[in-house]
């Protein structure tokens, strides 16, 4: 049964090699469409079991709330250099409206100044009211110095947590930004700029509005964007966007340095990665089979028709991935460089024994049946048993493990029916290219010759041997054969 169906598929790819090529070529192409849609994923939790009951909420707050995850700028330099840097930056970014939904980079003052006390503890007001009561320069610093170690000395919990603490350097820095700004009008005088005044006081008032660093030396800008953070591709877009938008600013600025962070940055990152050694891997995992395959046969064109072979295998199984699976994870995202190893194998049984078979003197048809029939069984039980062992990955809970299972089966199958029925149909039509090569070659160097035959090489017999008996020879005689297509005789003398 296995030699009548490896003999009909010798025969039909030996008859039709040009259709079943073309029509390989067609679907290869289509597959190559769909599996543009083939997206890639570098998140850990789509490794993780996507019916499990904490995945499940995870994934719905990222999808849900786009602010879970966001882009974060840092700016360095000079503070007076950052404070007009981010205030450009913030406005150009917040018109990127398809992909920002808002910039912060500063505390909204004009909210602090409608709805401050409103956000103010009981106890806090009555130290403001304390505080206040009398404006006087001596009586106001005596209350500023009380108000502070009734609030942070007396009280032990106004310093418990990493927030309190920024809150009071933030009001110390604030107060030492207003001493200065009364030492400027003490040796100035009427010539001090007012707004030198006011902003002295809203920053004892309210703070540095602006999220600094401790040193002064780092500000940071916080964007929401519009899409969570499993729109990998609205990720790359934004911050690739962001970043060109940064550029061009930041060359205004000579002393300003400006770059991205944050989880949006981060996924960014991971998936250009990703992409890029995926392809970098496949890429030269082809480039050393090709040469370790020209190097092993001695040939150039099989091993490039192997080659051919295995990027149309892979080309299907990336579609079938794209239109099942849909996204490539962590582990999924090799299975090109995994089959072109695995597949590469069933490439050099059929090429190796058909070389051999062809070597031996069988024509084309004769090679392809024997090449099928010897090998044909050994390759399909070995595609199926190694499809096997990845398909009972399947039944893990990990999704990743699950999806890499599903991948690397159909694909070790993909790749040997793509060797079974495509490679001998290219190795038939080499034969006949090659073939007519060399008729042409033969007519340009002898054009008024006449060939002396024309039928196939399937069809031509073994020289049949003439024997003749001629006196002087005795009793042996003479054999003279002749080869049809030949331009010599061979004579052998038989005592």
């Amino acid at each position: 049964m296995r030699q009548r169906i490896f003999t009909f598929i010798a025969r039909m790819t030996y008859r039709h090699s040009g259709i079943i090529v073309l029509v390989a070529l067609i679907a290869t192409a289509l597959a190559a469409g769909v599996a543009t849609r083939l997206q890639l994923t570098t998140r850990f939790s789509d490794l993780m079991p996507q019916g499990n009951p904490m995945v499940v909420e995870f994934n719905k707050i990222v999808e849900e709330y786009s602010t879970a995850s966001n882009i974060i700028i840092v700016v360095q330099g000079e503070p007076d250099q950052m404070k007009p840097f981010a205030d450009r930056l913030a406005a150009s970014v917040e018109q990127l409206e398809e992909y920002v939904e808002r910039v912060t980079h500063k505390i909204d003052e004009g909210y602090i100044a409608r709805h401050g006390f409103m956000l103010e503890e009981t106890s806090d007001l009555e130290n403001l009211q304390d505080l206040f009561s009398d404006l006087a320069l001596i009586p106001l610093l005596a209350h500023i110095n009380d108000s502070f170690e009734k609030e942070y000395v007396e009280d032990e919990l106004s310093l418990s947590t990493k927030e309190k603490e920024d809150e009071a350097i933030r009001y110390l820095e604030g107060l030492e930004r207003w001493i200065k700004a009364i030492d400027q009008y003490a040796l100035r005088g009427p010539a001090t700029d007012p707004a030198v005044a006011r902003d002295a006081v809203y920053t004892l008032l309210v703070g540095d509005p602006y999220y600094l660093s401790y040193d002064k030396t780092m500000l940071l800008l916080i964007v929401r964007p519009t899409f969570p953070i499993t729109d990998l591709d609205m990720c790359v877009a934004a911050c690739d966007t962001i970043e060109a938008l940064i550029d061009d600013l930041a060359a205004a600025h000579p002393g300003i340095d400006a770059g991205l962070t944050g989880t949006i940055v981060l996924a960014r990152d991971e998936l250009v990665a990703a992409r890029s050694d995926m392809y970098l891997t496949s890429i030269l995992a082809l480039v050393l089979i090709l040469a370790l395959f020209i190097f092993s046969f001695r040939m150039w064109t099989a091993p490039l028709l192997a080659a051919l072979n295995l990027i149309i295998g892979i080309t299907w199984a990336a579609a079938l991935a794209a239109v099942t699976v849909r996204t490539l994870n962590i582990m999924t995202s090799m299975f090109a460089a995994i089959l072109l190893g695995l597949g590469v194998d069933f490439s050099i049984h059929i090429i190796s024994l058909y070389t051999e078979r062809r070597a031996m003197g069988e024509s084309v048809p004769d090679a392809l049946r024997d090449t099928l029939n010897k090998s044909g069984s050994g390759i399909v039980t070995g595609a199926l048993t190694t499809a096997c062992a990845f398909f009972t990955l399947m039944i893990a809970d990990s999704a990743g493990i699950r999806e890499m299972g599903f991948v690397m089966g159909e694909g070790v199958i993909l790749c040997m029916l793509s060797a079974v029925l495509v490679l001998p149909s290219m190795l038939t039509l080499r034969e006949r290219v090659a073939a007519r090569i060399a008729r042409h070659r033969v007519r340009s160097r002898h054009p008024h010759r006449r060939p002396v035959t024309h039928r196939p090489l399937s069809l031509q017999r073994p020289p049949r041997p003439i024997r003749l008996q001629l006196p002087q020879y005795g009793a042996g005689g003479v054999d003279i054969g002749y080869s049809p297509g030949a331009d010599d005789r061979e004579v052998r003398h038989q005592p």
